[in-house]
Parts: C-alpha cells; sequence; structure tokens
C-alpha cells in the first residue's frame, strides 16, 4: 500500500505533461499574433493600393512619374556630375532598377520603359543646373573635347542609370499583368513579337550584370614580365594611400625595388595619366621605379578635388608635402619590398 501511494500516478504525469504542452502551444500562438497582424495590414494595403491603380491608372502613372522625379532630386544633389567612382556607379545601376521597377508595377504598362527615363532626365538636369564643368556645360558636338564630355558624363550615366530603370520597367510590368491577369494567349506574329523582346530583355540584363562586375571590380595593374615570367625584384601596384590627410591614387612600377624614384604628378584638371605612362613611358621602368601619382583633383583622386580650388581650403597643395610623400614610400612600399637580410 506504501508503495502505491509513494509510486507516481501515470494519469497526472500524462496531465501534467498534456497541460503544459498546450500552455507551450498557446504562448507561441499568442507570440505569433502580432507578426501575423503585422503580415495581414501590409497585405491589406497592398491590396488597397492595387485596387486604386486599378481602377484609374492615371494613379498609376502618376505614381510612376513622382517615384522618377524624386529619385532624379536625390540622385541630382548626391552626384551633380554623375557617377564618379565605383560605388556611386553601382549605386546608380540599383537605383535605377528599383525606380524602374516601380514605375512598371504602379503602370503596368510597356509606356513606364519611356516615361520614368524621361522624367528622372529631365528633373535631374534642372536639379544639377547651378554646377559647373564641362560635362554638366551645354552639349558642344562641333570639338573633340565636347564630344567625349558628353560621352564621359551623359552617355555613361545613361548606360548606368538608365538601361537598369527600363530593365526594371518591363520586367516589373510583366509581372504586374501577369498578376492582376491582364495578359492574352498570343499567337503567331505576336508570339514571335514576344519571344523577340524577352530574348531581347534577357541579353540585356546579362549585360548589364556583367557591367556591374566589370564595375565593382578591383583595379589593378599588370606585372612587370620578361619572356612572360614576372620579374622577381619588380613591383606593379596601383593603390591608394593616405598622404597629408587625403586618400590618394598612386601606380608604383619598376622592374627592381633598388632603382631610384622617379615620380610624376598628373597636372589635371581631371584627368588621369595612368594610362599615358603605361603606353609611352613603360621604358623608364627598367631603370626607374615610376610612381605615377593622381593628385587631387585627378584621375583615381577626383574626388578630392575641393581641397586644391584656388588655395582657398586652408589646405596645402600635394607638390607642397615632399615630406608626406617621402615618409610614405621610404617607410611603406620600400621597406615592404627591400629584401630581408
Amino acid at each position: 500500500m506504501r508503495d502505491l501511494e509513494e509510486r507516481p500516478s501515470p494519469v497526472g504525469e500524462s496531465i501534467t505533461s498534456s497541460t503544459s504542452a498546450t500552455n507551450e502551444r498557446f504562448d507561441q500562438d499568442r507570440s505569433t499574433v502580432p507578426a501575423r497582424d503585422r503580415s495581414q495590414r501590409v497585405e491589406r494595403l497592398i491590396d488597397r493600393v492595387t485596387t486604386l491603380l486599378r481602377r484609374d491608372r492615371r494613379v498609376g502613372f502618376t505614381v510612376a512619374a513622382g517615384a522618377a522625379a524624386t529619385a532624379a532630386v536625390v540622385v541630382g544633389w548626391w552626384t551633380p556630375r554623375g557617377p564618379l567612382t565605383t560605388s556611386q556607379a553601382v549605386t546608380a545601376m540599383v537605383i535605377g532598377a528599383v525606380v524602374g521597377a516601380l514605375a512598371g508595377v504602379a503602370t503596368r504598362s510597356r509606356w513606364a520603359l519611356l516615361l520614368a527615363p524621361v522624367v528622372f532626365v529631365a528633373v535631374f538636369e534642372l536639379v544639377r543646373i547651378g554646377a559647373d564643368g564641362p560635362t554638366v556645360d551645354a552639349i558642344r558636338p562641333g570639338s573633340t573635347y565636347g564630344v567625349l564630355a558628353f560621352v564621359v558624363e551623359r552617355v555613361f550615366h545613361g548606360l548606368v542609370a538608365l538601361v537598369p530603370m527600363m530593365i526594371g520597367a518591363a520586367f516589373a510590368a510583366a509581372w504586374a499583368c501577369r498578376h492582376h491577369g491582364d495578359t492574352s494567349v498570343q499567337h503567331g506574329r505576336a508570339r514571335a513579337g514576344l519571344f523577340v523582346r524577352r530574348t531581347f530583355a534577357v541579353a540585356t540584363t546579362l549585360g548589364m550584370v556583367g557591367l556591374a562586375v566589370g564595375i565593382a571590380r578591383p583595379a589593378g595593374t599588370d606585372q612587370i614580365r620578361v619572356d612572360g615570367e614576372p620579374v622577381p625584384a619588380s613591383i606593379a601596384e596601383l593603390i591608394r594611400v593616405d598622404i597629408g590627410g587625403h586618400d590618394l591614387a598612386l601606380m608604383i612600377r619598376g622592374a627592381s625595388t633598388d632603382n631610384p624614384i622617379l615620380l610624376y604628378l598628373a597636372g589635371g584638371p581631371g584627368g588621369s595619366e595612368l594610362g599615358a605612362i603605361r603606353n609611352h613611358l613603360s621604358s623608364l621602368e627598367q631603370d626607374f621605379l615610376v610612381v605615377t601619382w593622381d593628385q587631387r583633383g585627378t584621375g583615381k583622386s577626383y574626388p578630392h578635388k575641393e581641397m586644391v580650388l584656388f588655395g582657398t581650403s586652408g589646405h596645402r597643395p600635394l607638390f607642397e608635402q615632399p615630406a608626406a610623400f617621402q615618409e610614405f614610400m621610404v617607410g611603406t612600399v620600400l621597406a615592404d619590398t627591400a629584401p630581408s637580410t
């Protein structure tokens, strides 16, 4: 009898475990209620917006134009001279694709491919109308520099911003039409035309992805070779260094780190001499350690142009800072490449 009293009851254990499991499920259900409520509210909001857009397509076109105009204001304020750096170029591509997608979903029409880029360009040019420089001034096709300025700014900016915008609009509009049942079965020439358009859109998308990868790929300079083999004591680097408190670009090339340093300071404005040195003065690399320096306001150091305008910033020009350059070369580059004793 005593054993029966001391032995735990199986029925009691099952009731206790059942109660614990029920409490756990209740707690889990209670914790998931806010998440379900949020998702339901989002779905209701999307349904309301979708219903409004389907009821009056003018609202959709207004939303598309507003999205493009808003993006143009932000981009015009942020990069009035277009994308100058890798991060700016990649960001321009992302912004263009997002704006195009919004325009395509809002309009559910291929007209978004035209509407969004036109509004973006018009507003962007108005926002940056106060900017000065050859790439933002009036287009001058009568001169070589005018054509070059047009290509390096407006054509390149259009490539990285407007083409992704049109791609995003095309895919988003097609998705929105299928989602709302606005598509119809096509036959014959219409079906062939649809196939051609889709093929072109996919090919263009792959091309833009390749361009983005190429832009994002870190820049470099080829090794110095003799008979196809790298020279053991050579140096070939394209680096960014802090000189005088500024993050600037240097290309360092030489067949031997024991050679004397030959510093080439690009005069600008804006352009870089990295390619010219490689193409026309590569023979100097056999006798010198050639350092091509993109000073502030030129080439890969262009984002620091504001520090050299008329000496009004309070900073000394870099050509008056030889100690900073000498300290970097002797203490960093030559120390890293010197043979160990």
